[in-house]
């Protein structure tokens, strides 16, 4: 929406997606595609997981990833200082440790009711 967007530094580009809990994606939904802005936004975070270019419009699409979520977590501590509470959050991340660490770490997704 146009009063997010207006928070964060405007040459930035940030890949992420709105997120509003565990089983509430219908819910979610509705509210991101009515483009209304309001108190139903109150509890959707955008949880950015990348960032494309930095605040001064620099491009990180060929920097390692590990950089680019450096720039991307900046950005959101700062937009969070701007008093926007948890609507703009980086998604935490940790690297995988093989392939029975990924399952572990899936059907803990899963049992938490996610997809």
């Amino acid at each position: 929406p146009d009063w997010l967007r207006a928070k964060l530094p405007a040459a930035c580009e940030l890949d992420g997606e709105f997120w509003g809990g565990r089983r509430q994606f219908l819910r979610t939904a509705s509210i991101v595609r009515s483009g209304e802005s309001g108190d139903n936004w109150n509890f959707i975070t955008y949880m950015v997981f990348d960032a494309l270019r930095d605040e001064d419009g620099f491009c990180l699409e060929e920097r390692p990833f590990e950089e680019r979520l450096d720039v991307a977590r900046r950005i959101c501590r700062a937009v969070k200082g701007e008093d926007l509470g948890g609507s703009v959050q980086a998604l935490p991340m940790q690297r995988c440790r093989g392939r029975g660490h990924l399952e572990e770490l899936f059907e803990a997704v899963r049992r938490g009711g996610g997809e």
